[in-house]
């Protein structure tokens, strides 16, 4: 109802970066008041807002039927959107002068590879999508990050859910790619990362899943194939100069940041190989949280 909506604007209070954030989900139940009565009362803290220096207002709110008048009144003041999720949205409104200082949305994607390497024959797992089995396009397991999981955890989790292996990272990150104007206009990052398979372990395909076939094959020799991605050809290089000695493993240390309550994950081209835990407790100067490869 309109009493909750004016509690929740007049209760809002700037943060360090003068701007105010709402959270206006679900405060408007059937009946929904009249467009012009939201607008006004938006309007009317709007005002304020910018009376009293504030830079900008972020605003949270769904994007169920219940939500559309709402949306429109903040559209009509001049929010616009920056993200919509699920059953989520967020709209904002810069009110400081000059260019809107907002970070932009979701600049980049995630994606990691992993390179799998059996220890006793030097082989390397190589898949083709069931969808494109006729263009033999062999490539590595992968797919995109999950929001919270570090860059090894994604490449062990894609390759389990891809082939069913059972794997363990080592030596840290092989290597990574970035591409520009990717899906929907925005960057991609790539990661590969080196894998083992764990003991015992063995390819086990689902049926009707997304991988139609896997091989094992010598890294070298896939490489060196015409049909093999310009990508994928790059990463396994990186892996082979890392073989004879001449590439650098890129280490990794966990830290926990001044005023975070979050792990940070800080990478780095180390010379001497993969980070390990004492490494991380050294460098970090406070115990490590599962510092180690990729």
């Amino acid at each position: 109802n309109m009493e909750r909506l004016q509690e929740l604007l007049s209760s809002c209070e700037p943060d360090m970066f003068k701007c105010v954030s709402l959270n206006l989900g679900n405060v408007l139940p059937d009946p929904t008041p009249s467009a012009q009565s939201l607008r006004e009362a938006i309007a009317d803290h709007v005002d304020r807002w910018r009376r009293n220096g504030v830079r900008g207002v972020v605003c949270s709110l769904g994007v169920d039927a219940g939500s559309a008048a709402l949306i429109a009144a903040l559209a009509a003041v001049g929010f616009r959107f920056h993200h919509a999720a699920g059953s989520a949205c967020c709209m904002l409104l810069w009110l400081a002068p000059g260019e809107c200082n907002f970070p932009p949305y979701a600049t980049h994607t995630v994606g990691a590879a992993g390179l799998v390497v059996r220890p006793d024959t030097g082989q390397m797992l190589v898949v083709t999508e069931a969808y494109d089995r006729a263009s033999q396009h062999w490539k590595l397991p992968g797919g995109y990050a999950h929001i919270g999981e570090n860059i090894s955890e994604a490449a062990i989790r894609e390759v389990r859910e891809e082939t069913g292996l059972e794997t363990e990272a080592v030596d840290g990150l092989l290597a990574f790619r970035h591409l520009h104007r990717h899906r929907w206009g925005i960057a991609d990052l790539y990661f590969a990362c080196l894998l083992h398979p764990l003991p015992g372990a063995a390819v086990r395909l689902e049926p009707g899943g997304e991988i139609g076939d896997y091989r094992w094959v010598d890294p070298a020799e896939y490489a060196a194939k015409p049909t093999t991605s310009q990508t994928n050809r790059l990463i396994v290089d990186a892996y082979l100069r890392r073989l004879k000695g001449s590439g650098s493993a890129i280490g990794h240390l966990d830290y926990l940041g001044r005023g975070h309550t979050k792990s940070s994950r800080f990478y780095f081209v180390d010379e001497n190989g993969a980070t390990t835990e004492a490494d991380s407790q050294r460098q970090s100067g406070q115990p490590a949280n599962g510092a180690g490869s990729g």
